[in-house]
């Protein structure tokens, strides 16, 4: 299936080409490869709003480790709010 969205390659040229990328280019320098193919799993089309979806999942689940780290940490800001959008702590 190809797209007119953004690219002229397929779904699996497109999913092919980021698992080469792996380590070796940009975005994917210094990524945990497993992360990588668990996204490129999840992806059914070529549509932009699945892409940011599935990428934003990943997104969030950092997020919430840092919220959980500046909660145990020595991180925490004045009165208990947080300075990176984790809310009050």
């Amino acid at each position: 299936m190809k797209s007119t969205h953004w690219t002229d390659k397929t779904l699996a040229e497109v999913k092919a080409d980021i698992v080469v990328r792996i380590g070796l280019r940009h975005p994917f320098l210094g990524v945990d490869p497993a992360i990588v193919h668990e996204v490129v799993e999840r992806l059914t089309s070529l549509e932009r709003d699945l892409w940011a979806e599935e990428w934003s999942r990943v997104a969030e689940r950092f997020r919430l480790q840092g919220c959980g780290l500046r909660f145990f940490g020595a991180g925490r800001s004045i009165m208990g709010f947080s300075q990176n959008g984790c809310g009050k702590l």
